[in-house]
């Protein structure tokens, strides 16, 4: 019987060969030898919130669940406690974004089925700028940014609901993010 993988060793080198023949892109997220990278569904929708994933930036999504258990901040904690999921995604440079293109992501992450999206800004001399600071506590706060290694001028947005929603939202707020800084190159 032919099996998946057989499909894989004979699509792969005509896709490859297809691609450097009638097209100026670059192949990206190849294996070190030669074939196509592979991932889960799970770990695609987890990391990048689409089972279609952009990798021509890495930006990734993060679970921060076990960070935020039985935090201050109702929101997270709320969600913990009904077994939903708590996830980050850190943007570097996005700082920059303004309180209206803030506003318009959330819009987006809302479309997707978010309540809403909670955010940290990590100012230019490392100082942390947000509403839901005085609910999870300096400390947490800090501990966030360092676990995800977020450094002056980035951000950091939230999404807190069932596991699902929570990927499809971020992954639609790190495509636009994407967008907005620049990110998607379209000669790859």
């Amino acid at each position: 019987f032919v099996e998946q993988e057989d499909i894989f060793k004979i699509m792969e080198p005509l896709m490859k060969e297809l691609t450097e023949k009638f097209s100026a892109k670059k192949l990206v997220g190849l294996e070190k030898d030669g074939r196509f990278k592979k991932i889960s569904w799970r770990e695609a929708m987890m990391k990048y919130g689409s089972d279609k994933p952009d990798l021509r930036f890495a930006m990734a999504i993060e679970p921060i669940t076990d960070l935020v258990k039985g935090c201050g901040f109702s929101v997270f904690a709320d969600v913990v406690k009904n077994v939903g999921a708590v996830h980050a995604l850190k943007v570097d440079g996005g700082a920059k974004f303004s309180r209206k293109g803030i506003d318009e992501i959330t819009e987006i992450a809302r479309a997707k089925g978010a309540k809403g999206l909670a955010y940290i800004t990590i100012k230019d001399k490392g100082e942390l700028q947000s509403p839901i600071i005085k609910f999870l506590g300096q400390k947490l706060s800090e501990q966030i940014v360092k676990h995800l290694g977020a450094k002056p001028g980035d951000i950091i947005f939230f999404g807190a609901d069932v596991w699902k929603t929570v990927c499809l939202s971020l992954g639609a707020v790190r495509n636009e993010c994407a967008l907005r800084l620049g990110l998607k190159d379209n000669a790859k």
